[in-house]
């Protein structure tokens, strides 16, 4: 009979002992950010939005301690990504805002005393894009849906209030759009990757 329910028991055991270490929280920041293009070939001239541009970020945060020195989180957040370049100049100004539900998953290493280094992945998925630009808008349908990112940073906290800094990049393109010749024939293909640094703020409700 125990060993029949044995494993029912545990699995409830310790499901309550991770759920009463489990932290949570809210997040806040600014975001700077850019889109790298990347062109195979040289016919014609692209733009390039390798400018930064600000946005922000809003969601929550859960942690769940590994160790003293270990743990891991993850984060839902609502994040303004793109570039921007305005100039003053019609020919020079572009703006692009592509808007993110993001699902950071990350490790967390104690380094020294509360600061912490931070290693992980950030999915993502484009909730809507607006864009402005004198010559061209490139078609929705080129970017992709979905975004993949890795993760670098470091965190400072005191009490329940961390401080954070963090850069991200995207590992598969954003976008992807063939060129073609007059005559259409395809002449090149343009990617593009997210690149983002992150400063912000975050607020534990729940800290053990």
């Amino acid at each position: 009979m125990i060993k029949k329910y044995f494993p029912v028991v545990a699995l409830v055991f310790i499901s309550q002992l991770i759920y009463g270490q489990i932290n949570y929280g809210l997040k806040f920041g600014m975001n700077y950010s850019k889109v790298n293009v990347d062109y195979n070939f040289t016919e014609i001239e692209v733009a390039n939005y390798n400018a930064y541009k600000l946005g922000f970020h809003i969601g929550a945060i859960l942690k769940i301690p590994v160790s003293k020195k270990l743990s891991f989180s993850t984060e839902i957040l609502y994040s303004d990504k793109g570039s921007s370049n305005n100039l003053g100049t019609d020919t020079s100004y572009y703006e692009f805002n592509l808007y993110y539900i993001n699902m950071p998953i990350i490790a967390n290493y104690n380094i020294y005393k509360n600061l912490y280094l931070q290693l992980g992945i950030e999915p993502g998925y484009l909730s809507s894009i607006n864009y402005d630009d004198y010559y061209v808008k490139i078609p929705e349908s080129s970017y992709n849906s979905f975004d993949l990112g890795a993760l670098i940073g470091i965190e400072y906290y005191i009490k329940k209030i961390g401080i954070g800094l963090r850069y991200g990049r995207s590992i598969i393109p954003v976008s992807e759009l063939e060129y073609r010749n007059q005559k259409g024939e395809m002449i090149g293909t343009i990617k593009s990757y997210n690149s983002n640094i992150q400063a912000y703020f975050t607020y534990l409700i729940k800290s053990n």
